[in-house]
């Protein structure tokens, strides 16, 4: 917890979500507590589009590389499956 100008910031331990934004802060986001509003998020928007920018990128690079996986399965249990048709199969399921 730390004060500047009469205003306290906290850092959250769990998950959090800012009650005027509505936005996933996520864990270790730094906070203020307003009477009556609960959590607000503070002046650090442009960290947290960045993180998720980031971490959207690499939920991307990790679904398509368990596609992959799930296709080449696909591939084994169904030889005779037309060729390709096991990434469609596999990009349906994975949805």
């Amino acid at each position: 917890m730390a004060q500047a100008n009469g205003l306290l910031v906290f850092i959250t331990r769990r998950e959090t979500t800012c009650s005027e934004c509505g936005e996933d802060l996520g864990r270790k986001a730094w906070i203020t507590l307003i009477k009556d509003r609960g959590a607000l998020c503070l002046a650090d928007s442009e960290v947290r589009k960045r993180r998720r920018e980031r971490e959207a990128s690499r939920r991307a690079e990790i679904d398509q590389k368990y596609v992959e996986r799930f296709a080449a399965r696909v591939r084994e249990l169904y030889p005779k499956c037309p060729s390709g048709r096991e990434f469609e199969i596999a990009e349906h399921a994975c949805l």
